[in-house]
């Protein structure tokens, strides 16, 4: 499945984390993990919703959401 692509400040992204440069290229194919667990299914909502996007902005970059994704999967897996 092809990926679709939106622009962001450092090129295009799409859904699945995907980056291609500004510059173009060829779009690549989709990588989206499977959901193993509630920390995935926020995740996405997150990043789809644009709040990840804020809160990377706000932050600085490192929020420790890797690490509370993870726990989250750990303690409800699907």
């Amino acid at each position: 499945m092809k990926c679709t692509m939106r622009r962001v400040a450092e090129g295009f992204a799409c859904h699945c984390g995907n980056t291609l440069p500004p510059n173009g290229g060829k779009i690549p194919e989709c990588g989206q993990p499977k959901i193993r667990g509630l920390g995935d299914v926020i995740e996405r909502i997150t990043t789809a919703t644009g709040i990840k996007a804020a809160v990377a902005a706000v932050s600085g970059g490192d929020c420790g959401c890797k690490k509370r994704r993870d726990k989250l999967n750990e303690m409800f897996p699907l």
